[in-house]
């Protein structure tokens, strides 16, 4: 899936980062959304069945601070079936509570499935496998993510077969056209919040690189000619097979609750996406009458060249269901859990 000898090279330093905080993007203008405050991760270590350490990041506390942090977690204890009531007593956004062997048994266990041999992407499934088993064992989790049905390996790289063939790339980009995420005291200026691409030879993953791998520095302000100027340069590396490009707002969107998201951001010209393959037409609706997402269809059916309506109608979700697989499902799943939907 990804090759050993991949290449990664033009790597923005910031867009690279924000990768890791697509699924939970900064709210709009740097303020926490009403009502919610951040929910730092919570570790904590038992023994004998009692709490008697913990982990938490954020400003170091004295130690008179930190026993009567513990000493209140400790307190809600109850085992497994206090997890939930206890994360939200500590208004974490995850808990984390290993037994007393748990962290070795969770390391032999992952030890035990991944191999030095396999690649990248194939030691993660192998990790999350061994994770998967030990969960409720050696450690408890509050959100539990293993209720996510994540595939095996071998249907992974089938499912990305499916989604990025050999020969093809893929391009994300979603940029900050109002500089809202600049650094205090910095202009506020267009820049890219997050960018990935991918290309695919040999039924591996062989070259990752974002925006400025491409030669597009700076954001122009105007998201199409972006879009135009990094899908031709795209072209040098694989023919693009999939171009997906939006603003910071509409991301939020798509990552948030409202059904339909992308098709209406697409439709207010807040999201681009070019090529489109037919699976990806078909499955988020935006073709029209694809029964998937009849309100997105309506609103942006009436852009979409009938024979390109035809084909999503023909392709459907047949290719992933055939793998056992529901990638709509999937990211559903997994944006409600990271924003913490219990």
């Amino acid at each position: 899936m990804l090759a050993l000898d991949a290449t990664f090279s033009g790597i923005d330093p910031v867009a690279w980062k924000n990768l890791s905080r697509l699924l939970l993007p900064p709210p709009a203008h740097g303020t926490a959304p009403a009502g919610k405050t951040a929910r730092p991760p919570l570790v904590l270590f038992l023994e004998g069945g009692r709490v008697v350490q913990m982990l938490r990041p954020g400003p170091r506390p004295s130690p008179e601070e930190h026993e009567a942090e513990l000493s209140r977690h400790a307190a809600l204890w109850h085992g497994p079936g206090s997890l939930r009531a206890l994360r939200r007593a500590a208004q974490a956004g995850v808990l984390v509570v290993f037994e007393e062997d748990g962290p070795r048994e969770l390391h032999c266990t992952v030890e035990g499935r991944v191999r030095g041999g396999d690649d990248p992407l194939q030691q993660l499934f192998g990790a999350i496998e061994a994770a998967r088993e030990q969960h409720g064992r050696s450690f408890h989790v509050d959100p539990n993510p293993f209720v996510i049905p994540l595939p095996g390996a071998e249907v992974a790289r089938r499912a990305i077969d499916l989604l990025l063939p050999d020969d093809r790339s893929l391009v994300l980009y979603i940029v900050d056209q109002t500089g809202e995420t600049a650094r205090p005291g910095s202009p506020r200026r267009p820049r890219v919040f997050a960018s990935l691409v991918l290309c695919k030879r040999r039924g591996q993953i062989t070259h990752v690189s974002t925006h400025a791998g491409l030669g597009l520095h700076e954001p122009s302000g105007d998201l199409r000619r972006d879009a135009k100027q990094l899908s031709q340069a795209a072209a040098r590396v694989g023919k693009p097979h999939l171009g997906l490009y939006l603003t910071l707002p509409a991301w939020r969107r798509v990552v948030g609750p409202q059904p339909g998201a992308l098709a209406k951001a697409v439709a207010l010209g807040e999201a681009i996406i070019d090529p489109v393959p037919a699976w990806m037409l078909a499955m988020t609706g935006l073709g029209a009458a694809t029964g998937l997402a009849e309100g997105a269809g309506r609103l942006l059916g009436r852009y979409l060249p009938k024979s390109v309506v035809s084909l999503a109608k023909q392709v459907g979700s047949g290719p992933f269901q055939a793998l056992g697989i529901d990638p709509l499902d999937l990211w559903d799943r997994a944006t409600r859990l990271a924003r913490g939907e219990d």
